[in-house]
């Protein structure tokens, strides 16, 4: 295992950024590889004790606060947003603390209004000018009818904690998580408040690299404003699923995939993103924000845990996991195309989430699906299943409702995008 840490820490140079990598086995770490500089001013090298943004690989430890609430009776699952915060005057009150916590509730994604990221992201808001921003907006879907990934819905959870503990967030997460965990490093970031053997984030620049400009760690909070170490993952992932963190109930709300109201369930738990690779389940988050990125796995049934987190923004860290998840899970017989079944037109269109947007198109007894700059052959592997004829880890699942959708599935992450009627075949 650690030659293969090894050979992933080889293809970052050791005077550039880098990252930090861990495998875990049953809550013991059993290899790890930390490589480039932390800060290249400095010439500081990344270690295990360095301090790393993890953007939303916050959310699952917002979401676990929120759900030892619910475990102490202090908060309901079916309770809606404008029973605990009044003053919220959108049409998001109506959402539910399930939504929010499963990104269902419709609510617009804030960091993806026009003109968000060039400017206000750099300034200090208060709670109740962050609800401002998105509130007065009308809800994309209603809630629980769709999956819409939302950093709104997270930031009204520790809003949420807030006020039915009457704490900081930053403190009721340290007393949720973070202190009994043993994660003694890690912290919910303030602009006004310098961090220790924190690093320093980067981005490439030509030949070399830059740092991006700051945001104001107001902004992200319970959606992304948490900062940790590959020590501190270490013992997070030693203390939740050993429950000593929380009781099985909690861990089971976290990992199960959602039903929406149409009955089709979606892979996201209340925390964790559920997927499976080779046959095995995984619950895992990914993170990104400027200059990091950040990736946590754990595959329930053999007690393996993988952690990633590093300051550069080109870092592909869902790669990168694929590759440990390569010397780690078992391989499988790959999965056989249906010689016999053809190409439908009627599935041709662009299908979009509130994040990105593919298209798929027939051709002969293929689709081709345009994802980004990449363009990808399917073949069916039954009625409703297409899998890549190049890499059977990445399908399709056609869902036969209206409007049409597909769920495009990654290994470790996935989608569901909907159909734009203007571009399907009329």
């Amino acid at each position: 295992m650690s030659s293969v840490l090894d050979a992933l820490g080889a293809e970052l140079c050791q005077e550039d950024p880098g990252a930090c990598a861990a495998v875990i086995q049953d809550g013991r770490v059993i290899a790890q590889t930390c490589n480039g500089r932390s800060d290249l001013s400095t010439g500081t090298p990344n270690t295990p004790g360095t301090v790393f943004p993890i953007a939303s690989l916050s959310k699952p430890l917002t979401a676990l606060t929120v759900l030892k609430l619910v475990a102490d009776g202090r908060l309901d699952l079916d309770g809606r947003v404008g029973h605990y915060l009044p003053h919220y005057d959108g049409e998001g009150s109506s959402a539910r603390v399930r939504h929010l916590l499963t990104h269902t509730s419709g609510i617009p994604n804030f960091y993806l209004l026009a003109g968000f990221l060039d400017g206000p992201v750099r300034r200090h808001h208060t709670s109740q000018q962050i609800m401002d921003v998105f509130a007065p907006l009308p809800l994309q879907f209603e809630p629980g009818t769709r999956y819409g990934y939302s950093n709104s819905g997270y930031r009204l959870l520790d809003i949420i904690i807030e006020a039915v503990t009457h704490r900081p967030f930053a403190a009721a997460l340290d007393e949720q998580v973070f202190a009994p965990a043993g994660m003694h490093a890690s912290r919910v970031l303030d602009d006004q408040v310098a961090v220790d053997d924190r690093a320093t984030g980067y981005q490439p620049d030509g030949d070399g690299w830059r740092s991006p400009s700051p945001i104001s760690w107001s902004i992200p909070g319970g959606a992304g404003g948490v900062a940790s170490t590959l020590d501190d993952f270490a013992s997070f992932d030693r203390a939740l699923w050993s429950m000593s963190l929380c009781d099985q109930r909690v861990l089971d709300l976290m990992a199960a995939p959602t039903s929406l109201q149409s009955g089709r369930t979606e892979g996201i738990g209340m925390g964790w993103v559920c997927t499976s690779y080779r046959g095995e389940r995984i619950l895992s988050f990914a993170g990104g924000i400027t200059g990091f990125a950040s990736f946590y796995c754990h595959l329930p049934d053999s007690g393996t845990s993988v952690v990633i987190l590093g300051n550069r923004t080109d870092l592909k860290v869902y790669d990168l996991a694929r590759s440990i998840l390569d010397d780690i899970v078992p391989p499988v017989e790959p999965r056989r195309h249906d010689p016999l079944a053809t190409a439908s037109s009627i599935w041709d269109g662009a299908y979009a989430d509130t994040l990105q947007t593919v298209r798929l198109a027939a051709r002969g007894s293929e689709y081709e699906l345009h994802d980004g700059s990449v363009v990808r052959q399917l073949r069916h592997l039954d009625a409703s299943m297409l899998v890549d004829v190049a890499d059977d880890a990445i399908w399709v699942r056609l869902h036969d409702e209206q409007p049409r959708a597909i769920t495009v599935g990654y290994p470790l992450t996935w989608f569901t995008g909907y159909r734009d009627e203007a571009s399907s075949p009329s």
